[in-house]
């Protein structure tokens, strides 16, 4: 798996966390991730409680990915807590994908803890 920083993604140029994956995102659906404590989380936490679309990015090799976060969900658990985003349209390279694709239904898991390993939440402004 990448380092940690080598997933992270923003919203309003403010890192919010970083993806639990092996790579970025590659179509829209439910996606693990651990958040940062700071200023890019709280947007997204607070542009999502408004019921607001959030329009976050992550870095690719010669431009910068964009997708569209509609939904976090928060697993409180022992001993680790699990955070998910649901992300309905996402912008690789000029291309576009939007959940009326296929794919998107099937690639939202259930919201499970179980298999994650998230025990640590950095700190990073």
């Amino acid at each position: 798996m990448p380092a940690e920083s080598q997933l992270e993604f923003y919203t309003g140029g403010k890192v919010v966390g970083y993806f639990l994956t092996d790579a970025y995102p590659t179509r829209p659906g439910r996606y693990l991730f651990a958040p940062y404590r700071g200023e890019g989380h709280a947007i997204l936490e607070s542009s999502l409680e408004n019921r607001n679309q959030v329009q976050c990015s992550f870095p690719q090799e010669n431009a910068e990915a964009t997708f569209v976060v509609v939904q976090q969900i928060f697993i409180p658990a022992k001993p680790r807590s699990c955070w998910f985003v649901d992300i309905i349209k996402l912008e690789v390279a000029g291309v576009i994908l939007t959940t009326e694709q296929d794919g998107y239904r099937q690639s939202l898991l259930p919201v499970s803890c179980l298999a994650a390993d998230v025990s640590h939440r950095k700190i990073k402004a």
